[in-house]
């Protein structure tokens, strides 16, 4: 009888299923059947996760071997779970021989040969025949910290042995679990924090263990994507119908029934339907996967994907979009006004004035570090309200839509190749550059040219843009107004920010200044700065 148990590092994981070997007496053809039950495996299986810090290897040999004739068990793996070759063991501390007979075998030494292979010698005492079993346990020293990093099948195999050559060896291995790759996510094409996300979440994984019809499979998400009710869940194995979902309440567990038996390798693929993800989604950050089977856990905190914060978006006019949420809003006309600040940095900006009262857009971004020192000074470029075909006629080294002014400069810079640079003292990057933009943003030419600003806290981008929304059949208007456009991409910590934005958001309190602002010019006489939610 060879059986098989593994301990976790961070705890016990019971699981128990039956598999089959065949033990073979080399040394006088007895055949001795094996059976291999209660294997606890590890609390992990993916390609690099951490291995059982302990492994207990039961078996039944068809002959009295006596340890007085050097007899050795060596212990073969067929993928390096075991430490590096050379690492000496020693009995008590790193593994142990036992056996269920009187025979009391005594081990002097043991050793990895290499990655896959271990040997023990037993030098006193003897391995007791069966029904007698012999029992090795082999413990931390043993193993390498992680399992391999390539998908594969882990099987072993038992000989025992002297000098003389092989005395008895399994004529089969028994295949204990797989390596699985980590899980394939195919996120929602929107995942925004506090807005509705789009199409549906796919979460696919291969079976590291044999899995029987009626087992529960459990996949937690790290945050609250999902709804209560997840009656729109669907799971498929090899490609048919795999299982039903189970009634839950839990807004980050999906739990599956099996309806068929799974084999050790074979994917299943979990598509969350739309209606069954969160509503909307919670807050920006990480989702990572543990999926689950009574007590195996199959992938550990796998990475899935990012929820990006859906607000920070400042458009032209200006308007603000945080959350679902659109405010317009006005600034004083020519006034630098601290727009975002972060822990990182701080954007200012100022608008100047339309034909009308109302009229308003960016014209001018300042970045600067939490210190004041200034990192960029970005304008229109003067030259692109002369005409509308002007930009089709510049050098695509230097800047014709922008005015960029960096580290303090007075004196713009001139070429608009990429490039991304740190800047020095501080986790800001900023990057330059244009790229075809369809439509085109401007007229007279299908590229945008762009100033990239990203930090821990912030990544944003702005560029230039006419003012078409405002006048859509005035070719003359909409260059002689064209103006800024700023875009954040990701927003991270947004509890901590301050400025305009954060009050117009609702992260922060709304002071009167800003209060204000949410007010037309033209609904107020005096003064100039207000919004209205729309």
């Amino acid at each position: 009888m060879l059986k098989l148990s593994f301990a976790p590092k961070m705890a016990r994981l019971a699981l128990a299923w039956l598999l089959a070997a065949v033990l073979v007496a080399t040394s006088n053809g007895q055949v001795s059947n094996i059976a291999m039950s209660g294997i606890t495996m590890p609390a992990g299986f993916t390609t690099g996760s951490s291995g059982p810090t302990q492994m207990v290897v039961t078996f039944q040999v068809a002959a009295n071997q006596a340890g007085a004739a050097d007899v050795k068990i060596e212990i073969t793996a067929s993928q390096p779970i075991f430490a590096a070759g050379g690492t000496a063991l020693t009995h008590t501390t790193d593994y142990i021989v036992a056996s269920s007979g009187a025979g009391n075998p005594t081990s002097s030494s043991g050793s990895v040969v290499s990655t896959t292979v271990i040997d023990l010698l037993v030098s006193g005492g003897q391995l007791d025949q069966g029904p007698a079993t012999t029992t090795v346990t082999l413990k931390a020293a043993s193993f390498a910290a992680n399992l391999p990093p390539t998908p594969n099948d882990i099987t072993l195999s038992i000989k025992v042995k002297n000098a003389g050559g092989d005395l008895e060896a399994s004529s089969t291995s028994a295949t204990l679990f797989r390596v699985i790759a980590a899980p394939t996510v195919s996120a929602p094409s929107t995942a925004q924090d506090g807005s509705a996300p789009a199409g549906t979440l796919q979460v696919s994984f291969k079976l590291p263990i044999p899995v029987n019809s009626g087992t529960a499979i459990s996949i937690t998400a790290s945050s609250a994507i999902f709804t209560n009710a997840q009656t729109l869940t669907t799971a498929t194995l090899a490609g048919v119908p795999f299982g039903t979902q189970k009634d839950t309440t839990s807004t980050s567990v999906i739990s599956l029934t099996a309806a068929v038996n799974g084999a050790v390798g074979e994917a299943v693929a979990v598509t969350v339907d739309n209606a069954a993800l969160a509503n909307p989604m919670p807050s920006a950050g990480p989702v990572t996967f543990t999926i689950a089977s009574g007590g195996s856990t199959f992938v550990s905190a796998a990475t899935g994907f990012t929820i990006t914060a859906a607000g920070g978006v400042a458009a032209s006019d200006p308007v603000t979009i945080f959350k679902g949420r659109k405010t317009k809003f006005w600034l004083p006309i020519n006034m630098l006004l601290p727009l975002l600040e972060t822990p990182d940095l701080t954007v200012f900006a100022s608008t100047f004035q339309g034909p009308e009262p109302d009229q308003q857009w960016f014209g001018r971004f300042v970045v600067a570090l939490p210190n004041g020192a200034k990192l960029a000074d970005i304008t229109v470029n003067e030259r692109l309200g002369l005409n509308t075909t002007r930009t089709r006629h510049s050098s695509h080294d230097k800047f014709s839509q922008l005015c960029v002014k960096l580290d303090g400069s007075t004196e713009p810079i001139d070429m608009t190749r990429h490039s991304l640079r740190s800047v020095q003292g501080s986790t800001v990057k900023i990057g330059v550059g244009s790229k075809r933009f369809d439509p085109p943003r401007l007229h007279g030419s299908p590229l945008v040219e762009f100033v990239h600003i990203e930090s821990p806290s912030a990544s944003f981008l702005i560029h230039a843009s006419h003012a078409g929304t405002e006048f859509p059949d005035d070719l003359s208007l909409q260059a002689k107004y064209a103006h800024l456009d700023w875009m954040s991409f990701d927003l991270v910590g947004v509890d901590s920010f301050s400025g305009i934005l954060p009050e117009l958001w609702g992260i922060q309190p709304l002071s009167d200044q800003v209060a204000q602002m949410k007010i037309p010019p033209s609904q107020i006489r005096g003064v100039g700065q207000i919004c209205q939610q729309e």
